[in-house]
């Protein structure tokens, strides 16, 4: 059961209860391996081990996934939220990283062509 379907003054059965426990569990675990894969990114980067690096922001992808899932955010709400996200920091004329994050945009954008084709 994700975590943010629930209204106020909702009962849950025990087993609605151990499966939000189950959830909250598996979250805990999913933010420490983010955490630790985070530090492994940096140790790369000081390092300049290129292998480490990529082996970590993919690990860290698959980690931001399955912690949206269990949130109750399915994978395309996820996929949408990005592109609206690289939307607003392309338009801001104030961010450097806008030419970047522009390139990041058509990327994404043909990304979900290529998986719909």
């Amino acid at each position: 059961m994700p975590l943010f379907c629930m209204g106020e003054g909702t009962s849950l059965s025990e087993h609605e209860k151990f499966t939000i426990a189950q959830n909250l569990k598996i979250l805990e675990e999913l933010k420490v391996q983010l955490l630790s894969v985070i530090a492994e990114l940096f140790s790369g980067l000081h390092r300049g081990l290129e292998t480490q690096v990529l082996e970590a922001l993919s690990g860290a992808l698959v980690i931001i996934f399955g912690i949206a899932r269990r949130a109750g955010i399915s994978f395309r709400e996820l996929d949408q939220a990005v592109e609206e996200k690289l939307v607003e920091r392309v338009e801001n004329p104030r961010n450097s990283l806008r030419e970047t994050e522009q390139q990041i945009l058509t990327y994404w954008r043909g990304k979900r062509v290529r998986a719909n084709d």
